[in-house]
Order: C-alpha cells, then sequence, then structure tokens
C-alpha cells in the first residue's frame, strides 16, 4: 500500500463522500445508500477502515440511519462546552475552515470557540448526548427497588455469572474493577439483589436482576436497562465504585478506563480524543487538557471513582 493511501483520514473521507453524495441544494439534500459509501472506500483502498468510520459517525450522531441500508446527513449544529463548541455535522474540516473562524479537529470532533459558533442552532450537550439520567447512582437504586419489587420464581438456568468487584494494582495502588464471577457474593447484593448475566455464546449473554439463596439462583427479574450504567451505579452503591484514572502530562491526557462506557460518555470522549490502541487496555488520549474536565465530571456522575496522576 503506498504513503498516499495510508495518510489518508478515513473520518473525514467518509464526511466528504456523504456531503457530497448527499448534496442537492445548499438547502436541501437526499439519502445515501450505505453501498455507494463502501463502494468510493473500496475505490480508495481503504476499505478495512469503512465500518469503523461509519461507527464512529454514528456514535457523532453525525449521520442518520435510515431504513434499507440508507443514511443521511444530520443538519450542521453546535454543542456548548464550557466556552467552546463541538460542530457537529457530516461536513468536512476543511470546508468548515472556510466558513468558521477557528475549526480545529479535537479527536473525531471538531470544536470552535462558541463565540465563533453564531448563526448555527443549538444542541444542549446532554441532548447530543442522549443522557436523560443526570445521577446514576441514583438511578441504579430505583432500578434495584423495582427489580426487588417484579421478582418471580425461577429455574436457575446454567452458565449464570454474578457481577462484583475485584481489585487490581496500579501506579497509585489498589484500583476497583468490575468482573464477572461464577458465584454470587453476600457483599455485591443490595436489597438482596444480585445483577447476573447467563452466557447464550460467545460474546453474548442475557443480563437480569437476580436473587439468591445460599449461592443458589431462586429469583429473578426483567432485564435490566443500560446494563453498562447499571453495573457503575451498582458498584457505587455497594461502596466500591469503579476507579477510571487519568494520567496527564504536559497538555494532554490518557484516560484508563477498566470497563465499557455507556454510550453517552463514549461519545463524548471520543469525540474529544481517541482510543489508544497502543496501550493495553480501554485507554483515551485526549490531547488537550481543558476537555478532560469535562470528561471527569459525567464519569462522576456515572458513579465512577476518578483518580488523577501527574495533575
Amino acid at each position: 500500500m503506498n504513503s498516499s493511501v495510508t495518510q489518508i483520514d478515513a473520518i473525514e473521507y467518509f464526511r466528504g463522500q456523504l456531503a457530497a453524495m448527499a448534496y442537492v441544494s445548499s438547502s436541501d439534500g437526499h439519502e445515501v445508500h450505505i453501498l455507494r459509501i463502501r463502494n468510493a472506500f473500496e475505490r480508495a483502498g481503504i476499505l478495512h477502515k469503512f465500518r469503523y468510520s461509519l461507527n464512529i459517525l454514528n456514535l457523532l450522531r453525525e449521520v442518520q440511519t435510515l431504513s434499507g441500508g440508507y443514511f443521511f446527513p444530520t443538519p450542521l449544529r453546535y454543542v456548548p462546552l464550557g466556552g467552546q463548541a463541538i460542530i457537529v455535522g457530516p461536513t468536512p474540516t476543511r470546508e468548515l475552515q472556510r466558513h468558521f473562524y477557528g475549526v480545529t479537529r479535537m479527536g473525531h470532533a471538531r470544536v470552535i470557540a462558541q463565540s465563533d459558533a453564531k448563526g448555527l442552532p443549538i444542541q444542549e450537550l446532554d441532548n447530543w448526548l442522549g443522557l436523560h439520567v443526570q445521577d446514576s447512582v441514583a438511578w441504579s437504586e430505583a432500578q434495584v427497588a423495582e427489580a426487588e419489587n417484579g421478582m418471580g420464581t425461577t429455574i436457575s438456568p446454567r452458565n449464570v455469572q454474578y457481577f462484583r468487584m475485584g481489585t487490581a494494582r496500579s501506579t497509585l495502588g489498589e484500583i476497583n474493577i468490575p468482573v464477572w464471577a461464577d458465584t454470587p457474593l453476600s457483599s455485591m447484593q443490595l436489597k438482596g439483589v444480585s445483577v447476573c448475566r447467563e452466557r447464550l455464546g460467545r460474546d453474548c449473554y442475557r443480563y437480569f436482576f437476580g436473587r439468591v439463596k445460599g449461592e443458589r439462583l431462586v429469583a429473578e427479574s426483567s432485564t435490566p436497562l443500560e446494563v453498562a450504567r447499571l453495573c457503575s451505579g451498582f458498584a457505587a452503591l455497594m461502596g466500591r465504585p469503579i476507579t477510571v484514572m487519568i494520567d496527564s502530562r504536559n497538555t494532554e491526557s490518557v484516560i484508563y478506563a477498566p470497563a465499557s462506557l455507556p454510550r453517552p460518555e463514549r461519545q463524548l470522549i471520543l469525540a474529544l480524543g481517541s482510543r489508544d490502541m497502543s496501550l493495553t487496555g480501554k485507554a483515551y488520549r485526549v490531547t488537550d487538557d481543558s476537555y478532560v474536565f469535562q470528561i471527569s465530571a459525567r464519569l462522576k456522575r456515572l458513579g465512577c471513582e476518578v483518580r488523577k496522576i501527574n495533575g
């Protein structure tokens, strides 16, 4: 593969292809079939980056998925972020820079001073993130209370695992990490309720709330909502919040998360940063440390314990 191909920014390429294919006029557009964009990626020699690019633009809500494999570019707007703003929409960055002063790429998103985003529609941050839970710990407690009242008898399924917290060593001592164990733990039950999962296949699970007697599952209730959010809140309720570490050096930070994050929190981190695959575990690099406060605040709302290194 030649250097000109390896230097193609797949995210920007997807934005450019979608914007061009959807264009009808300055005020109108039409849907684009996924195969047209896929074919463009194949011609450019970067087909292996197609699915990832699509997932990122979906995560950032820059494209709207329609039925039948069609996509439509979402309207250009900005999301306020502490004096700065995230510009949302699949317009290529170079095109944005022609019309708005100071647009820069930050992670997978584009940012600008809020004062320079005048004229664009506004979408509030939590609305853009799809975040409807203000306090994940209180929300998790309410989920457990509802489950407690809705328990029904069950025949204990095979391959059941129980959510609990474990520990791992780090440069700052022991940190709390989530684990799934084959046996229940009374200290990881709230009002006698455990968070459980049944393995249905490779990397496929059915999640549910369960009541345990001894080491045997005797009752269960409905599938919990937002499992990743629930586990974070549940851990905090047990006094063992999941530990997220932030290593700040010079002007950038690396965020280490020991578990998968709910979509809204992951969306914010990948808007302002990117996965660092050179590091073990789930690590995200944010090249401008001024945005770390916004990320940290939402991780705390999630119920996580946030520890900072070097800053």
